[in-house]
């Protein structure tokens, strides 16, 4: 349901949004507002067209009709307010470059990150670097600055993209499975900067498969099953009569969510 208010008050606005594969619809006709400040969890069996909707909200899908919108305007124009994770399988880790240089992009806002093979050495600004470092001390990474990204644990790769998007200092984060890899003492301590962070007015979009942490850690879920099964308050979104429903409609028996 679309609430009436200024656009320019809304951090992302999905108007009829529609995305197909080779002619088969693998979203259609999503119609949602964020909340400023809250965290959202996106959710759903797999193949709902979670990270679908990430990618077509910015730029990396075209969708076949409807749009996204980022404080009432097109992507293009708002993304340096826009800070983006991608999951890991979507990045080239042989890339010859360090885990400070990673996080430095951020501190810099060089945001060619749309396309899979998306880092760039030549983007990094050193000057960035006293407050890349103290990024990735916040997620215990300091040890590992100058590591290369691909020696890195798939849990350490993910922070440090984490530690990125910190930098960023983002009005809105995108996070396709940030916590994907991550230990539970990990996945505790970024839930908390999150946190802090929409405390102060930053709003945390994130595509998580895990329903339990769904319903207890964010405020707001969206339930996916390639079309919007239900919205609002996490813990009403994410009721067993919707999930159940969500898993009807995508095919699946089981309700594992990945």
């Amino acid at each position: 349901m679309i609430l009436r208010r200024g656009q320019d008050e809304v951090p992302l606005a999905l108007r009829s949004l529609s995305v197909a594969y080779r002619g088969v619809p693998a979203l259609w006709d999503i119609s949602w507002e964020a909340r400023k400040g809250a965290m959202t969890a996106i959710v759903g069996p797999n193949g709902a067209g979670k990270s679908s909707l990430l990618n077509a909200a910015i730029g990396a899908l075209q969708p076949i009709s409807g749009e996204a919108l980022f404080w009432g305007q097109p992507f293009q124009h708002a993304r340096a307010r826009v800070a983006y994770v991608p999951q890991r399988e979507s990045v080239d880790w042989d890339f010859p470059v360090t885990a400070l240089e990673v996080v430095e992009m951020g501190s810099a806002r060089q945001l060619d990150w749309v396309l899979p093979r998306w880092i760039r050495r030549d983007g990094a600004h050193r000057s960035h670097a006293s407050e890349a470092r103290a990024c990735l001390e916040e997620l215990g990474l300091g040890a590992f600055a100058d590591r290369p990204i691909g020696q890195l644990s798939g849990g350490q790769q993910q922070r440090v993209f984490l530690a990125r998007a910190l930098a960023q200092h983002a009005d809105l984060l995108l996070l396709d499975e940030p916590f994907a890899g991550v230990d539970a003492e990990t996945e505790d301590a970024l839930f908390q900067r999150l946190r802090r962070l929409c405390a102060d007015g930053t709003t945390v979009i994130a595509v998580h498969h895990d329903l339990a942490s769904a319903r207890s850690r964010f405020d707001d879920a969206m339930l996916l099953a390639g079309a919007v099964i239900a919205t609002g308050p996490a813990r009403e979104a994410l009721s067993e009569d919707n999930v159940r429903r969500a898993f009807e409609t995508a095919g699946h028996a089981s309700h594992q969510l990945v």
